[in-house]
């Protein structure tokens, strides 16, 4: 086993390379609002305990959820404040998502969960702000290539982001703004780290379960960056990322929702670079992410893991 200073002496290269710390941003009274007396990711009016200091005056923590597993910030961003924060999320990025990989590989990493109902024509499939929904898209492409009987793909992107326009024939594309104006059930929904971001998570999630068609599928990936905060000090990206949500929250959302539905797959997340592009950076990843797959082959169905230095995880829920 590696020793803990090893991956001290790691850790100092995490802080250099971490590019987004552009966007952690010091916050006004005027820019939040209170959000203590209520767990955001579950509803729960529990007390719960600051776990990390982000900012002094106004005071900004992330508070620990008992009930739910999550953190989440004690002073949420107004919406006013987030509609100008992210109005040049994408600026300057060649990349119009939320996955810094190749969009094909990520797809297929999708794509490998789901099983698709051979009596179907038509697949259903909701981007959750993901970007430009050049995600799903793909997903949908791959579902077409290896199941013949569909023969057109419906995909809806949900983001407050520029779209562009994928209709091809077979890919049926449109575009919203808001979950709100969402009233119809999908066969696949993405939610690719967009969670993080969601002040009233438990809102967002009771919506997001409700659009799932039976049989259905949700693919999620979250930051889990507390760990790593409090052993090597990195970023947390407030107010970009009002939650920090791993292993213990996740693994406790369907009984939390009451849903029925199975888990289908819930580990580390997918790693967004590559040998050939980033050695070094994709090396480090696999490092900190390999004790966590050893413990949960060990420890098979546990809800809580005792290796924590993931940096981030993945579910993927089918609703019967």
């Amino acid at each position: 086993m590696l020793t803990l200073n090893f991956y001290r002496r790691i850790a100092d290269f995490i802080n250099c390379t971490i590019e987004d710390k552009k966007y952690e941003r010091y916050v006004t009274q005027n820019d939040i609002y209170d959000a203590t007396k209520v767990c955001p990711t579950c509803g729960s009016s529990a007390r719960r305990k600051s776990v990390c200091l982000i900012q002094i005056e106004p005071l900004v923590e992330f508070l620990y959820c008992q009930n739910c597993k999550g953190c989440s910030a004690s002073s949420m961003p107004t919406d006013a404040y987030l509609k100008d924060y992210y109005v040049d999320y994408y600026k300057d990025s060649e990349k119009q998502i939320t996955f810094y990989g190749q969009v094909e590989r990520f797809s297929r990493h999708i794509y490998k969960y789901l099983i698709i109902d051979k009596n179907k024509s038509l697949i259903k499939i909701m981007d959750f702000g993901g970007g430009d929904g050049s995600i799903a898209v793909q997903l949908g492409r791959i579902i077409m290539k290896n199941n013949p009987n569909i023969r057109k793909i419906h995909v809806l992107s949900v983001d407050y982001q520029v779209q562009n326009q994928f209709d091809d024939g077979t890919v049926e594309f449109h575009s919203v703004k808001n979950l709100d104006e969402v009233d119809c059930t999908y066969d696949v929904i993405i939610a690719s780290a967009i969670f993080e971001h969601i002040q009233n998570l438990d809102k967002c999630l009771v919506k997001i379960f409700s659009l799932i068609t039976s049989g259905g599928y949700l693919y999620a990936r979250t930051p889990f960056l507390m760990p790593f905060k409090k052993l090597f000090n990195v970023p947390l990206l407030y107010p970009m990322h009002v939650h920090d949500l791993g292993p213990s929250f996740w693994n406790r959302i369907i009984e939390r929702y009451n849903l029925d539905a199975t888990m289908v797959s819930s580990r580390p997340p997918l790693a967004e670079t590559e040998f050939k592009e980033r050695f070094a950076y994709t090396l480090l990843g696999y490092l900190f992410k390999l004790p966590c797959f050893i413990e949960k082959f060990l420890r098979k169905n546990r809800p809580d893991l005792l290796w924590q230095y993931v940096a981030g995880w993945e579910i993927v829920v089918k609703v019967k």
